[in-house]
């Protein structure tokens, strides 16, 4: 931006921007104040850039299978800590977590009994829930489909641990 901005002064002495960014100061750049004499050779004029060519985005993630076990490690443990904050987030302070988590078979969206979204599975991992019987507490675990890694986050310790 600096280089855009500095180009902009030297380029354009005699726009009255000028006056505007006077007390401007871009280290190394002098700024003009007084307009070009005839005796000064003209600037050269700068081409435009092509034009950009869109790229289509990569594909997510979750939609690669991991090349090595520890990228399926990384997304497995992304997976689990992702899933148990978003529930953390939605269940208000002492109310019971859900009883049950389901999986849409369409694109991997993980969803508590009402709807709500908690996130993603990586395609071909899975995903089991296990909540106490007082609804207190659960452990979620993620296997991942290429190496079996396994992430498991425990609500009662509060941690994801890898197997």
């Amino acid at each position: 931006m600096v280089y855009s901005l500095a180009a902009f002064l030297l380029v354009l002495p005699s726009n009255p921007m000028i006056n505007f960014v006077a007390g401007l100061h871009l280290p190394g750049v002098a700024a003009q104040t007084e307009p070009a004499s005839a005796a000064q050779p003209p600037l050269p004029v700068l081409e435009q850039p092509a034009a950009a060519v869109v790229q289509p985005p990569a594909p997510q993630p979750e939609s690669i299978p991991a090349a090595t076990q520890q990228e399926e490690w990384g997304t497995v443990v992304q997976t689990a800590g992702t899933l148990a904050y978003v529930m953390n987030r939605i269940t208000p302070a002492g109310h019971p977590w859900p009883a049950s988590l389901a999986v849409t078979t369409d694109n991997r969206r993980v969803m508590t009994p009402t709807g709500e979204v908690l996130g993603m599975v990586p395609r071909g991992a899975e995903l089991s829930y296990q909540p106490s019987a007082d609804l207190s507490g659960y452990t979620l675990t993620v296997t991942g489909s290429t190496f079996g890694v396994i992430a498991e986050f425990s609500s009662y310790t509060g941690e994801v641990t890898t197997r």
